[in-house]
């Protein structure tokens, strides 16, 4: 024996006995919107000292948040002028994205401004500030990074897959390396 079920009032119904709107994924009803959630990234990413850290200890903290979104964090690496300098130590080192920051302000209130730069344009991509309390802005950072930075980490990511154009830079092919040989001395 089998239960039959009735049909919906007709106001639950759409035209043309299409599902109602309620009948949707939860997540994207609201706005029309699917729910934009990114996931962890792989590349490497170059993240410079921030102006006015104490102990870097901000900068030490966000290259440790991207670290766990599965971002390589290289530090060391000196800054270069211009969009087409950035490109060519991208497509060198391999690089996804370049990230500098500051931090200003008192201990009542500090403002830390992130700018990430492109590896594959040499452009600025993005930037995101994070205020709060000296105090308090460890959880801030930790809480609102990835958030604010995933969506455009990802988009670097992706871009950072594309071939590259080589660059306009001046090279010399000089020919074949001479081998050196130290003469042996007889004693």
């Amino acid at each position: 024996m089998t239960a039959m079920r009735s049909p919906p009032p007709p106001g639950l119904r759409g035209r043309k006995g299409k599902a109602h709107p309620s009948s949707r994924p939860p997540a994207s009803w609201l706005f029309q919107k699917p729910v934009s959630v990114v996931p962890n990234q792989q590349g490497k990413v170059v993240m410079f000292g921030f102006r006015n850290d104490d102990r870097d200890a901000v900068s030490a903290q966000v290259g440790r948040l991207l670290e766990l979104r599965g971002m390589e964090v290289m530090t060391g690496v000196r800054p270069v002028d211009n969009a087409e300098q950035f490109r060519d130590v991208a497509t060198h080192l391999g690089l996804v994205a370049f990230i500098a920051g500051d931090v200003r302000g008192n201990d009542a209130r500090t403002l830390v401004t992130l700018r990430l730069r492109s590896g594959f344009t040499g452009r600025p991509l993005s930037t995101a500030t994070f205020v709060d309390s000296r105090e308090n802005l460890p959880r801030n950072i930790s809480d609102t990074l990835w958030k604010k930075v995933g969506a455009v980490m990802a988009r670097a990511c992706l871009d950072a897959g594309k071939p590259r154009k080589p660059s306009r830079a001046l090279r010399i092919n000089a020919g074949t390396p001479i081998e050196t040989v130290p003469a042996h001395s007889e004693r």
